[in-house]
């Protein structure tokens, strides 16, 4: 299926998984590894704009998934 959200589809892959196996299950298969360090690459592709639609992005995700 395609995504409901052009940048949030990390989330959404996480909430289809969530809804196929269960929460308990997403517990024990996903691990959160943070990083050690954060390297910043010029010339990103997300403009301002696109941050002040992200709200909207995931109330649309919400209500989709839940």
């Amino acid at each position: 299926q395609p995504f409901k959200s052009k940048w949030i589809f990390d989330l959404e892959l996480i909430l289809r998984v969530r809804n196929q196996v269960g929460i308990e299950k997403c517990n024990e298969i996903f691990y959160e590894l943070p990083l050690n360090e954060w390297n910043e690459i010029g010339g990103s592709k997300i403009k301002f704009t696109d941050f002040l639609k992200i709200p909207n992005e995931l109330i649309k995700i919400n209500r989709h998934y839940n």
